[in-house]
């Protein structure tokens, strides 16, 4: 029969690599219900901090792009994750066609951000117009684009 010492040494290997099914460890057989109890109350517990990290991630992506769809907003990469991710791609390699994509990325995102603000000015104007608006509405949308 194993220690107490033992098993929370066990339990202490098993968080840092669970890989493997702790309640089928050799040695441990007399433990074995307290073992499997501790992996699926570990498991659930780590299943609840990932849904919250996804339902965290999900709601700033609707802040920042404006998107209401969660499940949208659940796949989609704010600009932020996206240039750590570049930068990240970049300090490992120093390959010319890698330094090329990372500047398509950035360019990309720009016309992106540039994109988002001409549709919210369009979006604006069209919210503030009334009929009687109609005449100047491209001079107005013209100075939006610009």
């Amino acid at each position: 029969m194993a220690t107490q010492d033992e098993i929370e040494k066990l339990k202490a290997n098993w968080l840092k690599d669970p890989c493997w099914d702790i309640e089928d460890e050799d040695g441990f057989e007399e433990h074995r219900e307290e073992l499997l109890k501790f992996r699926k109350e570990t498991e659930f517990a780590w299943q609840l901090e990932e849904e919250e990290r996804i339902a965290r991630r999900a709601r700033v992506v609707e802040i920042n792009a404006d998107i209401t769809n969660a499940g949208a907003a659940q796949s989609i990469c704010t600009y932020e994750e996206i240039e750590r991710d570049v930068r990240d791609i970049e300090k490992q390699t120093d390959d010319p066609v890698a330094n090329m994509m990372a500047y398509q990325v950035r360019a990309t995102l720009l016309l992106a951000a540039q994109t988002q603000r001409v549709a919210n000015g369009i979006w604006e104007l069209i919210e503030s117009m009334d009929a009687s608006d109609s005449s100047d509405f491209m001079t107005r949308l013209y100075s939006i684009t610009k």
